[in-house]
């Protein structure tokens, strides 16, 4: 049952972006992740910091472990944009719930669609899904070419996540009437789930890996320190795959 939902996911995703424009497209079908220990992990981890306290008990209830449990893990990158409501169509429709890293200034930059983005982020509130941090802008402030240079040094580079990103997002929310509670929870899970854009660094529990995917050296080498900096101070960071 669970292998034809999924496969009824996908084939209604690429449906949509056979449609429209793929880059546009919330994109980043990121963790399909199956029967393990740490998946099961990292899906605590998320309802710990994504739903409300009263509920994540009777969560864990309903995703008690069984050895032949099957857990797929479920993200998206970039968001709120265009895509993202057809997104939201299909796992409403599905009964799924996922975790959204989400970019800040989408709500802020360019008013009609910022407008529209602003309205998606309010249904991923209201639709239970867990929403993360993935920096305000992408670090498009410093990739001269999507990935190269993306990260210069942590100093200035974890001034990007948190409060900056939140600060959006918050007040989006607030604008739209949304409950203060909700909104907490939205704040809580952003401080908490991290996923550094263009790299596949892990600081989840158990789960440490780093990746070379930025260039030059130095770039890979400070979103490592990044990385590190951020679970110092009470993050976790997630990467794309285990």
């Amino acid at each position: 049952t669970k292998l034809i939902l999924l496969d009824s996911l996908l084939q209604e995703i690429a449906f949509d972006m056979s449609r429209q424009r793929p880059l546009h497209i919330i994109v980043s079908l990121i963790c399909l992740l199956t029967v393990s220990l740490p998946l099961y992990n990292l899906l605590i981890v998320q309802q710990e910091m994504c739903l409300p306290k009263n509920q994540v008990q009777e969560e864990k209830k309903k995703e008690a472990k069984t050895e032949d449990a099957f857990y797929l893990y479920l993200t998206f990158d970039d968001g709120p944009n265009d895509g993202t409501p057809r997104i939201l169509d299909v796992l409403k429709n599905l009964d799924v719930r996922a975790t959204f890293f989400i970019v800040g200034r989408h709500l802020e930059r360019f008013p009609k669609q910022a407008e529209v983005n602003r309205k998606t982020l309010v249904r991923l509130a209201k639709e239970g899904h867990c929403i993360g941090d993935h920096s305000y802008d992408h670090m498009s402030h410093n990739a001269e070419n999507a990935h190269r240079g993306a990260y210069r040094g942590v100093k200035d580079d974890i001034r990007w996540f948190g409060e900056m990103n939140i600060a959006a997002v918050n007040s989006s929310l607030t604008n739209a009437g949304v409950d203060r509670d909700d909104i907490n929870n939205v704040i809580r899970s952003m401080r908490t789930i991290i996923r550094l854009p263009y790299t596949d660094n892990w600081r989840v529990g158990d789960i440490y890996s780093d990746c070379i995917c930025t260039e030059p050296d130095s770039s890979t080498r400070n979103a490592i320190d990044l990385s590190d900096a951020l679970k110092k101070n009470g993050a976790k960071v997630f990467g794309w795959d285990v």
